[in-house]
């Protein structure tokens, strides 16, 4: 059961967030570049909270940290640039 193994953490963490950045866009934080940063900065800290709170169930809060962040990290932010690259193309053609 993936819902309650070590990653379900992430898996409860990324439905907080989706519904986290889905309310501050309809707030508009999409049309701010700094706003959206956030916005999009503040889910993936959910997710990997979520994440690394139930999977220190598993390994300890360091093993969590050493093993379901740290590793991630560059991905994250290269993840997060190209979704707002992608976010402020996508308006411009939309507009």
């Amino acid at each position: 059961m993936h819902l309650f193994g070590p990653t379900g953490g992430y898996l409860f963490g990324f439905a907080a967030a989706a519904t986290l950045t889905g309310l501050l866009c309809e707030k508009g934080w999409d049309r701010s570049t700094i706003k959206l940063t956030a916005a999009l900065f503040a889910g993936t800290v959910i997710i990997f909270a979520g994440g690394i709170m139930w999977l220190s169930f598993f390994t300890g809060p360091m093993g969590a940290i050493q093993s379901g962040l740290i590793p991630f990290i560059p991905g994250l932010i290269l993840k997060l640039f190209l979704a707002l690259g992608i976010l402020k193309l996508a308006g411009r053609y939309i507009s």
